[in-house]
């Protein structure tokens, strides 16, 4: 089985990768995100990979996107002392905080070896958080399914 990390369009957001797997590992940590379907995905493998290192957290899960109104504040949580990574797939959250991590879907150039010409498009916040938690968990026996 390869590594996900290796692959050609993942290259580019390898710093953002790194930065979550290390945010990660510290404690005490809360998983935040929207009940929509890629939001959910997403904190699945992210939740999977912390059960295999064994990594406390809580979760909050908040109204789905479409629920929320377009000019809502203060979304993320004051917690003293907690970690916060937020799933964002719509690029909704925002935080100068050190304490807090979003992950939102990134915009990628990538040049593939058969083709001269560059793509453009989205990584989404589901194969980010499917190669986070293989960073974390490589071994894992959730991760591994």
């Amino acid at each position: 089985m390869q590594d996900l990390r290796e692959a050609s369009f993942l290259k580019p957001l390898d710093t953002v990768l790194n930065e979550a797997v290390s945010f990660l590992q510290g404690e005490p940590l809360m998983l935040m995100t929207t009940a929509d379907l890629q939001s959910i995905l997403a904190l699945g493998f992210l939740e999977s990979a912390l059960l295999d290192r064994d990594i406390s957290y809580s979760r909050r899960i908040l109204p789905p996107n479409s629920h929320l109104p377009p000019d809502e504040d203060g979304l993320i949580p004051e917690q003293n002392g907690s970690r916060v990574l937020v799933v964002d797939p719509w690029d909704r959250f925002e935080s100068s905080s050190e304490d807090v991590f979003v992950l939102s879907s990134k915009a990628i150039e990538v040049e593939f070896h058969q083709s001269p010409n560059k793509r453009r498009g989205r990584v989404d916040v589901v194969l980010q958080s499917s190669a986070i938690a293989s960073s974390l968990a490589p071994n894992g026996k959730r991760t591994k399914r």
